[in-house]
């Protein structure tokens, strides 16, 4: 499987994924009244946000805070000038202004912002030089670094000190990270070469700290002393920066072990703040701990958007966001106080439960939370600390109906709870709210049906398919297992699947096909048949690992050349499917995956998949959330200018995406001629790359038709049921079974299973 994934305006590149990682939230749901279904208990404080927009900039490059000012510095395209317009604002959180410091720094930009210890604003400044020959052509360039400082009230620059190899900092040093103690010493992280400049108060060379690896952060805790953060052999590790023996010192050792540290921030109330994305927590270095003191959702902030946060004299947190809706980023400055749970407005709780929350889902949760003044969503994250023992949790709540009121099933065996009447049936909320199935891209909602009644769904989705080209599949438009199987003994001189090893195959083989091995209604399976065994000859002929680093040719190369004939891809746009024939030459055929059917491409679910729990005790509230996530705004708000998210499910935005993707951009030429520019460029792996210009029709209808062919869900694999079918093939793989004695075994084994668990 194959994920897009933009990397600027004009540049998406394609990237290889056997299995798709799944990023872990923290979300612990706090605040609002006890829930019994959830066994949270209301906090005794809560932090109450407060908004201060900052309007529209495409960059917000650094952010501190002195006293009850911040401090920010901003970049905006202007088109009139063809430049970017720099800045320095504060806000005074006292006088509830914002003031624009005027700034010239002529062609450089502000690196980072930090104070120093005599209370002035130091900047660090980057310029690029280019180097023309005597044509005017572009030959070469190089940058350089300078610190200014500022006086903070009146915005004067006081001072300008350049940095060089007078200093000891390389010729082409990259700096980024840029902190001062609360000796005046400047800590300048160098990714070039990676190592950490410190140079005095005067810019003399105190230590240069050579670094075995990058560094994620530099940070100060709030006696000036300069941590950073970066992975290593424990995973994300904190570690000081020792002037004494010029070197990290050991990681420092907490009471909590943090998956992911996405910020720290210089504390005054504590050593410091730790974001993980989705919780703040003070640190005590010598205490070594972590206290938790809020969730991001719970004050309403999505923690994926946060830039910069800190804590002012008063322990109020102010933050600033970022939000890019693919053509305009928007800033917005937050202040978070801390108050009594009993002083703030009551609404009725209602618990969303997951293992990992989408992220338009969690903007979703904030938008309704601010606008709601009945009801509140609270997110309980299962598996913060382990993710098996969480996942298990996580099933016997829903199984049990104990847990939440809202279920992320995502990661969960939807089938199987939903015949076992776990979920309520959506269909009667959606007519009663005046929501038509035939509104929506209804073979979506269907493959999310159970005898006619809707379980659960997704709010945007793609298409999992395997794909070749048309000279290679003919005229197929679906095969059987065994078909597709006899396709790969016809084809054994070539690569048939890239990245093809026994790990791999089977999963594509066996667990993304497991509804064609186990009837969940009627209990029977059919792991001891000729298929099942057919499949364990051919992956034993696999070797145990794939070695990548044996390839010469990229995929798009061997594609063209017929040396590898399939694809394994989720398609998730138009401008995908553009690149994928381009990539091939001639008009892919979307054969899809093997099932008896022949109905094998599949519905796959973007993001998150939710269903309300049929024991909950407050469906009528957990409706309320989840009808907001199938209105116009919504869905509307899924089309974006990225064209490889997923297609959203109502059927208006999704003509409204493909208006986008039909829709040209132009550029003027020096005769004032309009001509078409590539909307975007797509690559493949590095050996393809293509531009990619406004769809054309029969570019949407070939799109159409993927979408409509697709009648069956991909389903989410029970891990037990992977356990055991990679627990007894291991012997097999080795040599020490046959085929026919594993299958045996694993029929057997997951017979009992299935049986304890319909």
């Amino acid at each position: 499987m194959r994920c897009g994934m933009k990397l600027n305006k004009k540049r998406k590149t394609l990237f290889v994924a056997v299995l798709m990682f799944l990023f872990l939230s923290l979300l612990a749901g706090c605040g609002g009244k006890k829930t019994e279904e959830a066994g949270t208990e209301r906090p005794e404080y809560i932090y109450v946000p407060e908004y201060f927009n900052l309007g529209s900039s495409d960059y917000i490059g650094s952010a501190i805070n002195y006293e009850n000012e911040v401090f920010y510095y901003t970049e905006a395209w202007d088109d009139e000038t063809g430049k970017s317009r720099t800045g320095i604002s504060k806000y005074n959180f006292e006088s509830r202004k914002s003031e624009m410091i005027s700034l010239d720094v002529g062609e450089a930009s502000v690196s980072a912002m930090q104070i120093t210890p005599d209370g002035k604003i130091a900047l660090l400044l980057y310029e690029w030089t280019n180097t023309e020959d005597e044509n005017g052509e572009y030959q070469d360039g190089s940058g350089s670094y300078a610190l200014w400082y500022m006086d903070p009230e009146s915005g004067e620059i006081t001072g300008q000190k350049e940095l060089s190899e007078e200093n000891g900092v390389a010729k082409d040093a990259y700096l980024g990270s840029f902190y001062i103690d609360a000796q005046g010493n400047n800590y300048l992280f160098n990714s070039s070469d990676p190592c950490i400049y410190v140079l005095s108060g005067d810019l003399q060379m105190v230590a240069a700290i050579s670094l075995s690896d990058y560094i994620n952060q530099m940070f100060a805790s709030k006696d000036g002393e300069i941590y950073v953060t970066l992975y290593g052999n424990t995973g994300t590790e904190i570690r000081k920066i020792d002037l004494t023996k010029k070197a990290l010192s050991d990681p420092l050792k907490f009471d909590k072990e943090l998956m992911n540290i996405n910020g720290c921030m210089t504390g005054i109330s504590c050593d410091f703040l730790v974001n993980d994305q989705n919780t703040v927590y003070a640190a005590d270095v010598t205490a070594g701990t972590f206290t938790k003191l809020f969730d991001w959702l719970d004050a309403d902030v999505n923690g994926n958007n946060v830039n910069y946060f800190g804590e002012l004299p008063d322990g109020r947190i102010w933050v600033i966001t970022s939000t890019y809706d693919g053509n305009n980023n928007e800033a917005e400055l937050l202040l978070l106080e801390k108050k009594k749970s009993s002083e703030v407005a009551q609404k009725e709780e209602v618990t969303l439960g997951t293992l990992w929350l989408d992220d338009n889902v969690k903007s979703a949760i904030i938008d309704f939370n601010k606008s709601s003044d009945k009801y509140h969503i609270s997110v309980k994250t299962y598996g913060q600390d382990d993710w098996e023992s969480g996942l298990t949790q996580f099933n016997a709540d829903v199984a049990s109906g104990s847990g939440p009121d809202l279920v992320d099933f995502s990661n969960l065996n939807y089938t199987l709870y939903a015949e076992k009447g776990v979920f309520e049936d959506l269909y009667p909320y959606m007519e009663k709210s005046g929501l038509k199935k035939e509104n929506y891209v209804e073979n979506v909602l269907e493959a999310y049906e159970m005898d006619g009644k809707l379980y659960g769904f997704t709010t945007e989705f793609s298409i999992y398919t395997i794909l070749g080209k048309q000279s290679v599949l003919g005229e197929l438009s679906g095969w059987t297992l065994s078909e597709m199987m006899d396709f790969i003994d016809q084809h054994k001189d070539s690569e048939v699947f890239p990245y093809a090893s026994q790990q791999y195959m089977l999963y594509l083989l066996v667990y993304n096909n497991m509804d064609e091995f186990i009837d969940w209604e009627s209990g029977k399976c059919s792991f001891d048949g000729p298929e099942f065994a057919r499949i364990l000859e051919y992956t034993k002929t696999l070797p145990e690992q794939y070695n990548d680093d044996a390839e010469e040719e990229g995929e798009a190369t061997k594609l063209r050349n017929n040396k590898l004939l399939l694809l394994m891809q989720s398609v998730s746009s138009v401008e995908e499917c553009q690149m994928l024939e381009g990539m091939m030459g001639e008009k892919p055929v979307y054969v899809g995956y093997p099932n008896k059917d022949r109905e094998g491409n599949l519905i796959s679910a973007v993001g998150s998949c939710l269903a309300i729990s049929s024991k909950s005790g407050n469906k009528e509230a957990a409706w309320a959330f989840l009808q907001t996530l199938l209105t116009e705004d919504y869905q509307n708000s899924l089309v974006d200018g990225f064209g490889w998210s997923g297609f959203p499910i109502l059927k208006s935005a999704l003509e409204l995406q493909f208006e986008k993707d039909m829709t040209p951009e132009y550029y003027t030429d020096e005769n004032g001629e309009q001509v078409e520019q590539p909307k975007t460029t797509w690559g493949y792996g590095n050996d393809f790359e293509i531009d990619i210009y406004a769809a054309k029709q029969e570019d949407i209808d070939q799109v159409r038709g993927l979408i409509a062919s697709a009648k069956k869900r991909q389903n989410n694999v029970d891990e037990e049921l992977i356990n055991i079918i990679s627990e007894e093939t291991e012997p097999f793989f080795k040599g020490q079974k046959s085929a026919s004695d594993v299958s045996n075994v694993i029929q057997n084994r997951i017979q009992v299973y299935v049986n304890e668990n319909r």
